[in-house]
């Protein structure tokens, strides 16, 4: 017996034993078909740093699936049949190959974790203004010069993380965002933030942004973690 038929006999087992599955790090560049015969009562999948260039149609047929962890590895797109995995609330694409914001995942409006960061991302679909579960959105480390308006209708949304981009401003509407707890937007290209204050408490991180030159009154009355800017002072804009 080989190697690979022993890991597919191990995968196996742990498959009928638990209901969470451990299989990061193991440099994992399919999943095994056996996933899809045995694994129905799986309900977390964790497929960190493998070599995985793409998901099989038949991943729909992990029924009752709710978290899915595939950062680090060489995704490009998710299939279509990704869509209707309904239970799903946690996905992590992060540090993979995408470069806009896969068809598959478009309809997944149950989720309440979508983590994107480290791609080549530079927009979002309108698709996700309707995912109303929603409660964390992680975009850090993409090519996002803007962010969309309709952010501020999700109104689960409690953190919103988009350090290391190109953003120059933060949408108006974002203030809006009913259950915002934390908007982290550091090390941009910040010329500004909402004028308005957010209808919730909410924290902002927005260290490193030089261009960064004025904060407004009613947003200087809230919570706020100024950290570094070049060491220029704020001048509230009227």
């Amino acid at each position: 017996m080989d190697r690979h038929e022993r890991d597919l006999m191990d995968y196996t087992k742990e498959m009928m034993e638990k209901k969470i599955l451990h299989w990061n790090y193991r440099g994992i560049t399919e999943l095994p078909i056996s996933l899809r015969d045995k694994g129905t009562a799986i309900e977390e999948l964790y497929l960190k740093e493998n070599k995985i260039t793409v998901i099989p149609p038949w991943i729909y047929q992990l029924t009752n699936l709710t978290n899915l962890y595939l950062a680090g590895n060489k995704l490009k797109n998710l299939p279509e049949e990704f869509s209707v995995m309904e239970r799903l609330k946690v996905l992590d694409l992060s540090d993979n190959d995408l470069k806009v914001v896969p068809e598959g995942l478009k309809r997944l409006k149950t989720l309440r974790e979508l983590i994107l960061d480290d791609n080549s991302l530079c927009q979002l679909p309108l698709d996700i203004a309707d995912f109303e579960e929603l409660e964390k959105l992680s975009l850090c480390g993409n090519n996002f010069v803007s962010l969309p308006e309709w952010l501020g209708s999700l109104n689960k949304l409690q953190r919103l993380l988009v350090d290391n981009n190109f953003l120059e401003e933060l949408p108006n509407r974002l203030t809006l965002a009913q259950s915002l707890e934390i908007v982290s937007v550091c090390s941009n290209r910040l010329k500004h933030l909402p004028l308005n204050s957010f209808v919730s408490p909410t924290m902002i991180y927005f260290s490193c942004n030089s261009n960064l030159n004025y904060i407004s009154y009613s947003l200087l009355s809230q919570f706020l973690e100024l950290g570094w800017n070049d060491g220029k002072s704020f001048f509230p804009r009227n």
